[in-house]
């Protein structure tokens, strides 16, 4: 016979039993998917550089110290200059600085060269046009939700007072930014490394893009062969496979049938991806990042040896 306490839980059983077929059991409200925006992006590859974007607005990067760094040589590396690196340490509340923790360096600190690969980085589909920059906040690696044109005008041209300008060449009564489609930031206003760049420091190459994509041209002169005058010289290949391979390639795209009867003058088309760092139009982001990285090996003073034997000490083991 079943005692009292358990003629109750059974009964208890059986009405949740009952109330559960009448009455599904109610599920857990699910949050609306939101773009899986990233909390930074990598400015130059495996150089521990990110940049962010503070409030949907404000950009800085954030960059690694290395062995050695303090205030000053981040300042120089990171600003241009040694002379803000008080201004650099109050942006870090004056913490030491310690490899493997992050140094924020505010937008208004950095050098041209890191502004530029940062808004690269932080808008990728941005790119350049006859008319100017085409600017696609809708397209950001983060989330960029308090972006006005003041932040366009400061960041592509240098100014924000020159949201007007940006607002008039794009038909908008105000300082909101439109998401729905891109932004043109005409050519006069650009900052040095935004604007176009239609030839090589040389003049020797001219830069283009079709429906093949973006591609270097250069005109053959006489006496000149594919090989030695356009793979060799504007390429980093040397290896005798990769120069043949690479002249077969230049010649499709060119539209050359045969390598040894080229007529002089004829526009040959390097494709962009395969000039050799040199070659690249000066504001290719690989070249930007080449050049500071090179600015950086420069100023390492290396130790002099000396010529002779001063300063030199000679010990003698009388165990040997």
């Amino acid at each position: 016979m079943l005692s009292g306490r358990q003629r109750i839980l059974l009964a208890a059983g059986a009405l949740a039993a009952v109330l559960a077929s009448v009455f599904p059991p109610a599920r857990a409200l699910e949050a609306p998917s939101a773009p899986a925006w990233a909390d930074a992006v990598e400015v130059i590859k495996e150089e521990g550089i990110e940049a962010q974007l503070v409030e949907g607005r404000a950009i800085r990067l954030m960059a690694l110290p290395e062995k050695g760094d303090g205030y000053i040589s981040l300042a120089h590396r990171l600003c241009g200059k040694e002379q803000p690196w008080q201004r650099l340490a109050a942006a870090n509340d004056d913490r030491p600085v310690i490899v493997g923790r992050p140094v924020t360096v505010p937008w208004d600190l950095l050098r041209e060269e890191y502004r530029y690969l940062a808004l690269l980085a932080l808008f990728p589909k941005d790119h350049s046009t006859a008319r100017g920059w085409l600017h696609h906040p809708a397209a950001a690696s983060v989330e960029s939700y308090g972006e006005g044109l003041w932040q366009v005008a400061e960041w592509f041209t240098g100014n924000g007072a020159n949201w007007r300008k940006i607002a008039e060449a794009n038909e908008l009564s105000g300082p909101d930014l439109p998401r729905s489609r891109p932004i043109l930031v005409p050519t006069e206003l650009l900052a040095p490394l935004f604007k176009p760049v239609e030839r090589s420091s040389d003049g020797l190459l001219r830069y283009a893009e079709d429906e093949k994509g973006p591609f270097a041209e250069y005109r053959l002169k006489r006496r000149e062969a594919l090989y030695s005058a356009v793979v060799l010289r504007f390429t980093s290949l040397t290896e005798p496979a990769d120069v043949v391979e690479a002249a077969e390639r230049i010649a499709r795209r060119s539209g050359i049938r045969d390598v040894k009867k080229i007529p002089v003058g004829f526009p040959v088309k390097i494709p962009l991806d395969m000039l050799g760092l040199d070659a690249l139009p000066a504001n290719h982001p690989q070249r930007i990042a080449a050049g500071i990285l090179r600015s950086e090996m420069a100023e390492v003073v290396m130790p002099k040896r000396s010529r002779s034997l001063a300063g030199v000490r000679v010990l003698l083991d009388p165990g040997h």
